[in-house]
């Protein structure tokens, strides 16, 4: 999304909305056995898919603000997440064999390697959109429309299609990361909605060298970035910094970053 020179604020809300439509069939619905935890998981994806694509919907073919829409996005999915839940947090059945895989993934690692299985899945994510940005015409269509959209409308480029389809890929991955954080909290609360993912994740993407102007940035440095803001949010917990103030550090860590690629950027001019 960056990359296009776009923006994703509801990430947050996708997430919350991504591990409650995956919880409710588990808990509600009599979702209880290996192929029903497959279709949970199919339900709250698809639910995200939805969100994603009506950001991008409004975002391309509206030609309306990404910062605008996905802020009301924000809000607007947050509600959807709290009338969902009705407030509460969706605990998970531990007896029931759907509920207790999904648990046993977010809490497992590999025998062999001792690595945890959502670490995992995350590496597998990130060689598939490196593949994705570096080695198909896609990655680099959409760097091209970053770097300057008129460019590449004008060489044929389909600009529309393809920034539907980036909001559309983020919402699904912002599933996939509510999906994760039900494993490993057993739980899904509407609360993960109000959370600061949506500031850790543009925090992780800008240290890693993503132009917030588009058309700069790569997988790679994303997941370095992604891990300096780990270390420093493992820091501040050793160091039993509250919650509150973390944020306010990250954003500092945010604008710091900024300073830097725009002296950097300014010397090579």
């Amino acid at each position: 999304v960056m990359l296009t020179g776009g923006i994703d604020l509801s990430v947050s809300s996708i997430a919350a909305v991504g591990g409650i439509m995956t919880a409710i069939p588990l808990t509600e619905w009599g979702f209880d056995n290996g192929l029903g935890l497959a279709g949970a998981i199919a339900i709250g994806l698809a639910s995200c898919v939805v969100i994603g694509a009506f950001n991008g919907f409004l975002v391309a073919f509206l030609n309306m603000p990404a910062f605008i829409v996905t802020l009301a996005t924000w809000f607007s999915v947050q509600g959807v997440a709290f009338i969902l839940t009705n407030g509460a947090p969706i605990l998970m059945d531990f007896n029931l064999p759907s509920s207790s895989m999904l648990i046993k993934f977010g809490e497992g690692v590999d025998p062999l390697f001792g690595i945890p299985y959502p670490v995992i899945l995350a590496a597998i994510v990130v060689i598939i959109f490196y593949f994705i940005m570096h080695h198909t015409s896609f990655g680099r269509i959409v760097t091209a429309i970053g770097s300057n959209e008129t460019a590449a409308y004008l060489a044929g480029i389909n600009v529309k299609k393809y920034k539907f389809w980036v909001y559309v890929i983020s919402g699904l991955l912002s599933g996939v990361a509510g999906i994760i954080i039900l494993a490993r909290a057993g739980s899904a609360t509407p609360l993960t909605a109000t959370s600061d993912y949506n500031l850790s994740s543009i925090a992780g993407v800008v240290i890693g060298g993503c132009s917030l102007l588009g058309g700069e940035g790569t997988v790679p440095y994303t997941v370095v970035g992604v891990f300096v803001i780990a270390v420093i949010g493992n820091i501040m917990n050793l160091m039993s910094l509250a919650a509150y103030p973390q944020m306010i550090v990250k954003g500092l860590i945010i604008i710091l970053a900024v300073l830097l690629r725009s002296a950097t950027s300014k010397s090579v001019n």
